[in-house]
């Protein structure tokens, strides 16, 4: 199998499906897994202006999007400042990544005091009606259903799988009836995210967790 883990901090539908479009047009692929936390983030992520196509960024999903006005702003500051580059011949040749990866790996492992703090806290999503629910998921919902169009038109399987942080006390995402819309929904063994020595902070795993999780996948994929 050939794979390719494409992850960039922060969330944010939106960078999502630029990455998936951009993916998709070059690349031949059979499965695309994307990750859903406990809930989905109902912002823009914050780089999406400065990749975005100009049809993206001017026929972005309007509704209930709080940061489309400063996306519009980044996305012409930004290409005006590509512009005067060129112009002026201002830009300076970067050195080209030739890596097979590039990654922030840690092998450190996050206080025990700390993740039982943080687990009887009883980290959750907090509640809302119906109505709040369906207002607020407007935005990322319609990316969810942009990405599921991509892979349809590409003929690409969707796959989603569940990453809640440490001590959250969700058994399944919140969007779940969303996700199942789409694609198939995996869930990691429960005793991987119960693990204290695979987190390098609540959110986060560190290289053992990585590992546990990554080998894993492999074995759901292979079957």
């Amino acid at each position: 199998m050939n794979i390719v883990n494409f992850g960039y901090c922060r969330p944010g539908r939106n960078l999502h499906y630029i990455i998936a479009q951009d993916i998709l047009k070059t690349k031949t692929l059979k499965k695309l897994i994307v990750e859903v936390r406990d809930d989905e983030d109902r912002y823009s992520h914050p780089i999406f202006p400065f990749i975005a196509e100009n049809k993206d960024i001017l026929l972005p999903s309007p509704f209930f999007n709080r940061d489309i006005f400063i996306d519009l702003y980044h996305f012409y500051a930004y290409k005006l400042l590509l512009i005067q580059e060129i112009i002026f011949n201002k830009n300076e040749p970067i050195e080209i990544q030739d890596m097979d990866f590039g990654h922030s790996s840690s092998p450190d492992t996050a206080d025990t005091k700390f993740l039982v703090t943080v687990k009887e806290s009883g980290r959750s999503p907090q509640t809302s009606t119906t109505f709040e629910r369906d207002f607020y998921m407007k935005f990322p919902r319609s990316y969810l259903k942009k990405i599921h169009k991509l892979c349809k038109d590409y003929n690409v399987e969707l796959i989603f799988i569940y990453l809640p942080s440490y001590g959250s006390n969700l058994t399944k995402p919140l969007e779940i009836e969303t996700y199942k819309k789409y694609g198939k929904v995996i869930f990691p063994p429960a005793e991987i995210f119960e693990n204290m020595d695979y987190w390098h902070d609540e959110d986060h795993f560190n290289d053992a967790g990585a590992v546990a999780l990554s080998t894993w996948i492999a074995g759901e994929l292979k079957n």
